[in-house]
């Protein structure tokens, strides 16, 4: 005679959809350690935005890249300023030329920094997530 287990797996066999079925059965098996995988991640990336929102490093870091970019776009000479910008173009500073066109903006950035508060650096310390 057979198992249990193997007439289970006969009598689904003659079951109509029955890899449906059995797909559904393992999605409901595994479902709650997926949700719990996820909620953690969705956690601790919530949390870690919120440490970014209040870090003072990360606020004087950006503003200090928007005063940079401001300074850039209107040549230093006041005009009009930009009062934001996108995350997405952040990507730009490594690809951007500087004054010089031969350094990156985002390698003059990181020696302003450098030379002007070292520790706005140090923002991924207020990160703790």
């Amino acid at each position: 005679g057979m198992t249990p287990c193997e007439q289970y797996m006969v009598a689904l066999k003659n079951i109509k959809d029955s890899q449906k079925k059995f797909q559904s059965i393992i999605f409901l098996a595994e479902f709650k350690s997926k949700m719990n995988e996820l909620k953690w991640d969705v956690d601790h990336l919530g949390a870690a935005c919120q440490e970014l929102r209040t870090s003072k490093r990360f606020h004087t870091l950006l503003a200090m890249i928007l005063e940079l970019v401001n300074e850039i776009n209107t040549g230093g000479e006041g005009g009009a300023s930009a009062v934001g910008f996108t995350l997405d173009s952040l990507t730009k500073l490594s690809e951007t030329k500087a004054f010089d066109n031969k350094t990156t903006v985002l390698k003059y950035l990181v020696k302003v920094i450098r030379k002007t508060d070292k520790d706005v650096l140090k923002f991924r310390e207020d990160i703790k997530s």
